[in-house]
Formats: C-alpha cells, sequence, structure tokens
C-alpha cells in the first residue's frame, strides 16, 4: 500500500475557495466573507473543475456543501447515484481550524477540528475535537466523483452564523401553564423568495418534541403526534399551517395549546399565522403571562424589599419582615407565591411564608444556598450532591448522578422545569443543566440522565467559578474569580457564549428576565446591572446590602 498524501488545509480555504459572497443588497463583492450591516450574504460555489484529483474533488464538495439547499452544485462532486442518496441536513460540524486531508488510492480522509456540531433537528452540541470523515471516489464519464461519503455538511464558524440562525421553541412545563424555550439552530430562510419559508423546519421540530434537559417527560408538547398536512404559500400577508391528529380528536384546549406554542415559536418577526387542524380553524390563542419583577430583592440590615431601577428602596413589611427576621444569607423569593427559600445563619434551610414562623426543613452539615422552583418545592443540597426537594409538607430524596464531582451551587430554572448545577470536578469547574423529572402529582423524583442534560465546560483546572444564575429561561451567567478582577460570562443553551466584561470584588450573580436585568452585588454591599455595554451602579451609594435575591 502506498503512503498516503498528507495535506494540511486552511478552514478557510477547505471551505470557501473558489466561492463568491454576494450580498442580497448593496453593492456585489466577490470573494469576501463579511457583509454590509443589514445585509444577508449568499455563498455562491463553483462546478467541479474538468481532470480535478481526488482530494481537489473532496475539497470543492465541502466548499460547495457551504452553500444552501437544495445544494445542486455539491451535488455534482457526486455519482449520479451517491448524488440521490446523500442526506446533507443530517448534520452539520462547526469547523474552528485547520483541517487535514489525506489520500490512499481511492479513499480521502479528512480530519475536521469542530467546536460544535447540529443535529437534523437543530441541536447544538458545543464539543471540541476532531471528527474523521471518509470519502470514496470513482471515475464517471472519466473524472473522478464521490459515491460514499458521510451524510452532513462542514461549516466554518463565520459561515455557520452567517447561514443558521438560532430560534427558541416554545414547549410547555408539565403544569401546562408556562411556555418553556428549547434553542434549536435552522438554516436562515431565503423570504426574499417566500415570507413562509422558515416556518416548516419549525413545525417539524415542534411536531418532533423537545429535547436535551427537556425531554424525558420534562417539558410537554400540545403538538406531540400531530402531522404536517401542509403549509400555504403566504396569502394577503396570512400563512396557513395545517396539521391532522392521526387517532384522536384534539379539543379547543389542546388545539389553543398548538396555537400558541406555534405562534410564540415563530417570534413576532414571522408572518401571520393561521393554524388548522383536523380541517378547523383556530382562533388566535392569548399570550401567556407570568412575568417576573424586574426589580432587584435585596436585604438591607435588618431590612428585605424591592430596590427599583433608580436605587429607591422600598421594604416588604409582610413576607419581607419574616424573610429578614430568619437572618438569611441566601434568599430565594416567589412574591407569587408569597414563599421563600432562605439559608440562614445557623446554616440551616428554612422555608418562610407570610404567616408564621421560619420552617427549617434541612439541618444537614454543609449546606448550599438552597433554591425555589414554581410549584413551591425548595431544592438543598451539601457538597456531596445528595439532593432533597422540600414543600414544607413532604421531603423527597431525588436521583442525580454528579460522578466524582462536588455541587458547589445550584439554582432552579424561572420556569421550574430545570436545575443548573455548578461543580467542581477533578478537570475543572463545569456546569451541568439538568431537567427535573416529576410524578403525576408534579412533585420532583430526580434529575434527567447524562445524556438528557447540557454540560458546560468553564474552564481548566486553575480556574475558579464563584457563581451561576439563570439570566432567562434559555441563558446562563457565571461569575469567574481572577486575581485582579472578575468576569462575568454568559452562554446560550444549545448555542454560544460570551462575556460581559470585568468587575472587582464580585461576591454574587443574579438574573431576572434578560441580560438587561442580570445584576451584581460586590463587597462594598452595592448592585450593579448590566446597561448592554458596561456595568451600572443601581442602589444608593451609601446602602449596604448583604443579600441579593433570587426572584422565582
Amino acid at each position: 500500500m502506498r503512503r498516503p498524501a498528507i495535506v494540511l488545509v486552511a478552514a478557510a480555504v477547505l471551505l470557501l475557495a473558489g466561492c463568491s459572497v454576494i450580498p442580497t443588497s448593496g453593492t456585489v463583492k466577490p470573494g469576501t466573507t463579511e457583509a454590509p450591516n443589514g445585509t444577508q450574504l449568499v455563498y455562491i460555489p463553483n462546478d467541479p473543475v474538468a481532470g480535478a484529483g481526488q482530494a481537489e474533488i473532496v475539497s470543492g464538495f465541502l466548499t460547495a456543501a457551504s452553500g444552501r439547499a437544495p445544494f445542486t452544485v455539491a451535488k455534482k462532486y457526486l455519482t449520479d447515484g451517491f448524488a440521490k442518496q446523500w442526506r446533507p441536513t443530517t448534520r452539520v460540524l462547526v469547523q474552528e481550524s485547520l483541517a487535514k486531508l489525506s489520500t490512499d488510492g481511492d479513499e480521502v480522509r479528512a480530519e475536521i477540528p469542530v467546536s460544535a456540531s447540529v443535529d437534523a433537528n437543530g441541536l447544538y452540541t458545543p464539543e471540541s475535537r476532531t471528527v474523521p470523515l471518509s470519502f470514496h471516489l470513482v471515475q464517471q464519464r472519466g473524472q473522478w466523483r464521490i459515491d460514499s461519503a458521510p451524510n452532513g455538511i462542514v461549516l466554518t464558524v463565520p459561515v455557520f452564523q452567517t447561514t443558521y440562525q438560532p430560534r427558541l421553541l416554545q414547549f410547555y412545563d408539565g403544569s401546562w401553564t408556562r411556555l418553556v424555550s428549547d434553542r434549536r439552530w435552522f438554516p436562515v430562510p431565503r423570504t426574499a423568495d417566500d415570507p413562509s419559508a422558515g416556518v416548516r423546519p419549525i413545525v417539524n421540530a415542534l411536531i418532533g418534541g423537545p429535547e436535551g434537559p427537556l425531554s424525558n417527560g420534562v417539558a410537554a408538547n400540545a403538538l406531540q403526534g400531530a402531522k404536517l398536512v401542509g403549509i400555504s404559500p403566504t396569502t394577503a400577508g396570512v400563512t396557513t399551517v395545517t396539521l391532522t391528529t392521526p387517532g384522536r380528536r384534539a379539543d379547543a384546549t389542546v388545539t389553543g395549546r398548538m396555537q400558541q406554542q406555534l405562534v410564540q415559536s415563530l417570534g413576532p418577526t414571522a408572518p401571520p399565522i393561521r393554524l388548522v387542524v383536523d380541517d378547523l380553524v383556530i382562533p388566535q390563542a392569548q399570550p401567556l403571562t407570568d412575568q417576573l419583577s424586574t426589580e432587584a430583592y435585596v436585604l438591607i440590615g435588618s431590612r428585605f424589599g424591592s430596590l427599583s431601577p433608580t436605587g429607591a428602596f422600598t421594604e416588604d413589611r409582610t413576607l419581607g419582615a419574616r424573610i429578614a427576621a430568619a437572618k438569611p444569607t441566601s434568599i430565594t423569593v416567589s412574591l407569587r407565591q408569597r414563599l421563600a427559600a432562605v439559608l440562614n445563619a445557623a446554616g440551616d434551610v428554612a422555608i418562610v411564608t407570610s404567616t408564621g414562623a421560619p420552617r427549617t426543613v434541612d439541618s444537614r452539615s454543609g449546606l448550599l444556598a438552597p433554591t425555589l422552583d414554581q410549584r413551591g418545592w425548595v431544592y438543598s443540597t451539601p457538597p456531596s450532591g445528595d439532593l432533597l426537594a422540600m414543600n414544607g409538607k413532604d421531603t423527597r430524596r431525588l436521583t442525580a448522578d454528579f460522578g466524582d464531582a462536588t455541587v458547589s451551587a445550584i439554582q432552579a430554572s424561572p420556569d421550574g422545569t430545570r436545575l443548573l448545577v455548578l461543580l467542581d470536578t477533578p478537570t475543572g469547574p463545569q456546569a451541568v443543566v439538568a431537567g427535573i423529572l416529576r410524578n403525576a402529582s408534579g412533585a420532583p423524583t430526580g434529575l434527567t440522565p447524562v445524556g438528557a442534560q447540557n454540560r458546560i465546560e468553564l474552564g481548566g483546572a486553575s480556574s475558579s467559578i464563584n457563581g451561576a444564575t439563570w439570566i432567562d429561561d434559555a441563558d446562563v451567567a457565571f461569575l469567574a474569580s481572577g486575581n485582579d478582577s472578575d468576569q462575568v460570562t454568559t452562554q446560550q443553551l444549545g448555542g454560544i457564549g460570551g462575556t460581559l466584561g470585568q468587575f472587582a470584588n464580585v461576591t454574587d450573580i443574579v438574573g431576572t428576565t434578560s441580560t438587561a436585568d442580570l445584576r451584581i452585588l460586590v463587597q462594598s454591599g452595592a448592585v450593579y446591572f448590566w446597561n448592554g455595554s458596561n456595568w451600572q451602579q443601581q442602589s444608593d451609594p451609601t446602602s449596604e446590602i448583604s443579600v441579593l435575591a433570587v426572584q422565582r
């Protein structure tokens, strides 16, 4: 056997060589990978070159496959028979650095360093690894063509971010009272030709159901079992989506939930939707509203209350007075339920209500700050991960597997469907987002298994993560401590991460509904919020805030 020929191929060359990039508006500028603001890039791949060698054909194919459906040019690199079998939408590999091509006889092997992948359902998974891809080539009409290759396509990070976009699919929590976001990635639709082009993948994904931590019955889906009959071309600005429910007749409650999920998943920029289920036109559903207060809730001395955007403090003299009397070091409060979970000065977890004395529900040694969900369940654990759920009447030990890691923080999601767990592992800090499993009555029974969790790497063994919070029900934030300053990082669940600058002496971080009300507490007792470009002080400079509360 001959020694394989090995070639290093730069990501931009492997995927973009021979491509012209044409904005859909403005001046045409071939050969660039950037577009003016407000424009959309369209990649125009080249046909196979006559007499090209095997490696050139594979490289050209990968380049052409970075275009858009129906991948007409990419299929020209394949044999006639294989062109009918190749499934480009099965998977996307997001390439982050140099790829290596090696040729051995009629085989070409590509080793692709990837930073993430997207499956056929649009689920984005961060993963830093090298993926081997094998291609077999044969002669067809005197030219090399590929007759065997993996399904899917390979995109560099800039191309992926241009040709794919995240969408927040909406499912329900188990009580059918609140929508829950599940981020997916879909190709950017060519809406200039058909404004309804982006509707089909979202409808199909909704029918397919929730993924990751929201699977295993954690989230409910009104569209489960439905079948898509068709999506009509937009008429008078309205797109008609027609569904059928084989084997059952969906009642008004179910179809109303279908309408809610569909409209909220498509978002405000989508064309108006007319939903038809089993030949019945479904009336427009009223949006669900269960918004948390965007004010900060804080403990100042022996008073607990709200902090307005201008920093004015208003004491809560009922529930707040009882919270303050418990002398808490951490607070999670539900104003809707008039309920709070606190860790008191003695290190015990207590439930505080508007009437009666605080009730201690967990007095084990070394307890972490507890958390509270939308159904009134309090979650508490020591670093060992022996997780309990309590509601003042019942105590349940939850099944959870954290391996050889120790737990440093927990926080329930705003919608009550998942638990954010901060872990210390031998290889460095990690965060896990796991679904909360429940029985038929809604009582927690455990967390989803490892395979149905979001795992987030937070740095090497020397990294120090001192805080974690939900920004909203689809994004989380972390507080990383350094020698001279602390850094706030953000992470989309099922998406990409970012940073929100640095600040010194941060002791806690708390989110509520969006990045705009993400807040930090510093050692001086001041509270700051993120104003879109930097951290701005919200509290009165003379305030000495000891606890920044989490809302649920």
